[in-house]
């Protein structure tokens, strides 16, 4: 039997028809073979890229999570107020050593309704002026414009 089979072989390879496609066959499983190594190469590259995006993100993301946290914190906060809108603890006082002599103090301000008139103090304390903050805008805004000016 094995004789046989041997001799089936060569009769096999003895028709050139049969071997022309089988070797066509064989260039096409070859080629999309080698298309789809490609893709897939390209594809692992892909999520390589996208990995690394990923994780560049994910330390943005923590990264901004810190500082929100930081610009939550109470210190921060009160350090802002301090800086930014010249808010003082009551009972604390506040002393400009280097600059131009003041022509009027950080406790005077005109009111909205006589602006274009003499100025006014103020009452002491931050909660009058958290209140002008946010229910008289245009009166903080003034007291703000003099502050600078004073500096």
């Amino acid at each position: 039997m094995s004789h046989q089979g041997f001799t089936f072989f060569r009769s096999f390879l003895r028709h050139r028809a049969v071997l022309a496609v089988n070797l066509l066959l064989l260039v096409f499983l070859s080629v999309s073979f080698g298309r789809e190594l490609w893709r897939n190469r390209q594809v692992q590259k892909s999520i390589a890229e996208l990995e690394r995006q990923s994780q560049a993100l994910e330390a943005r993301n923590v990264e901004i999570a810190r500082i929100n946290t930081e610009l939550e914190s109470e210190t921060f906060l009160e350090r802002e107020a301090r800086l930014r809108l010249g808010l003082v603890r009551p009972g604390e006082r506040v002393f400009i050593l280097d600059g131009p002599a003041p022509q009027a103090t950080a406790a005077t301000i005109g009111t909205v309704d006589d602006r274009d008139t003499e100025e006014e103090p103020i009452a002491e304390g931050n909660l009058k002026r958290w209140y002008w903050y946010f229910f008289h805008t245009e009166s903080f805004d003034h007291l703000k414009r003099l502050e600078r000016a004073n500096l």
